[in-house]
């Protein structure tokens, strides 16, 4: 063996390693936990920092690996041929072709890509910066075949690349699901967090108590009838309303007519002792609805479709059941217990 073919077969070797390196690179960034090395990047580590820039650009660091692999590759199989026709003649291209593919194979790619999959964080923090060294060096090729790729697919009709969030709700609510199937979350826990995601999305419509089961009362009636109705309605809090069911006035509270006990009730008007009632659109969401409550300090809002009619009303109570599940209150019809 003459001092030239040692030569290529040590360079073959290096070679190797590289496709190593590249493939490890590949499956190290594909396989990482996006999550988790976002927050370590955001405790400050700097080699997670530089797998989320990375990370979002992966067209670039796809391109720069795939052509660095294919490099030493190529490289690596026309110089084991050429080592191969100096050793063994014409057979040689044979045997060249035989062992490249097997090296190539095993230790340029399996063997490297299932070590990246079993210790893709351990290995992503580590390749990195080598990887960010290749793009620079290799930028001139790789912005031309980034280019000509995007090009392809734009002509093909694709969409172009838009910059997803690392963490969305259809990956939330696949974790919340696995994480109950193996205990790390209870069942209840589970469905609160997936409730909020309808929440966000739910409208006062779709929870309020509709008009017919609503009660009201006339402004210009007597507390003494107001107490009436209270005690046979079993609500504590009655929308109150002038002339017509549309137009609302206010709200008055059972709690409030303790006030006038030694007063004669049937000399006290309700439009007196009147409490501001929050108004809101059939439309509008739900976590604007409770928010509002909140912060004007009530527990109900009567709800109106465009035409500023009276649909129904939606309370605390209403709200609070789409994250928690059901909560019996004084609009619930409660079922009589059977005599036994």
């Amino acid at each position: 063996m003459d001092s030239w073919v040692t030569f290529e077969i040590i360079t073959i070797s290096v070679f190797i390693v590289f496709s190593a390196f590249f493939s490890l690179s590949e499956t190290a960034l594909l396989s990482v936990g996006k999550i988790r090395i976002r927050h370590q990047a955001e405790t400050g580590n700097k080699n997670a920092r530089t797998v989320v820039r990375l990370l979002e650009n992966p067209e670039q660091f796809l391109a720069a690996i795939l052509i660095g692999n294919n490099i030493v590759n190529i490289s690596a199989s026309v110089l084991a041929t050429d080592a191969a026709l100096r050793t063994f003649g014409e057979s040689g291209i044979a045997i060249a072709t035989g062992v490249m593919t097997l090296f190539i194979l095993v230790f340029g790619e399996v063997f490297p890509k299932t070590l990246a999959s079993r210790n893709a964080e351990f290995i992503a923090m580590r390749i990195a910066d080598p990887i960010i060294i290749v793009i620079k060096v290799l930028r001139p090729i790789v912005w031309f075949i980034t280019t000509i790729v995007n090009s392809m697919i734009a002509l093909l009709g694709g969409k172009e690349r838009v910059k997803h969030p690392f963490v969305t709700e259809e990956l939330i609510n696949m974790m919340l699901k696995v994480g109950e199937k193996e205990g790390t979350i209870a069942k209840h826990e589970r469905e609160i967090i997936s409730n909020v995601f309808e929440f966000t999305d739910e409208k006062a419509h779709g929870v309020m108590t509709p008009r017919e089961r609503m009660v009201c009362i006339e402004e210009s009636e007597t507390l003494e009838a107001a107490l009436d109705l209270i005690n046979r309605s079993g609500h504590s809090r009655l929308p109150v309303y002038q002339k017509n069911f549309d137009n609302i006035t206010g709200m008055i509270y059972a709690k409030d007519l303790l006030k006038f006990k030694d007063y004669d009730l049937n000399r006290i008007k309700v439009f007196q002792i009147l409490r501001p009632l929050l108004i809101v659109k059939a439309g509008k969401e739900i976590a604007s609805v409770l928010k509002e409550l909140q912060q004007k300090k009530m527990n109900i809002s009567v709800v109106v479709d465009n035409n500023m009619k009276v649909i129904g009303l939606v309370s605390i109570e209403d709200i609070l059941e789409e994250l928690v599940g059901e909560i019996f209150d004084e609009y619930d019809v409660e079922t009589e217990p059977e005599i036994k």
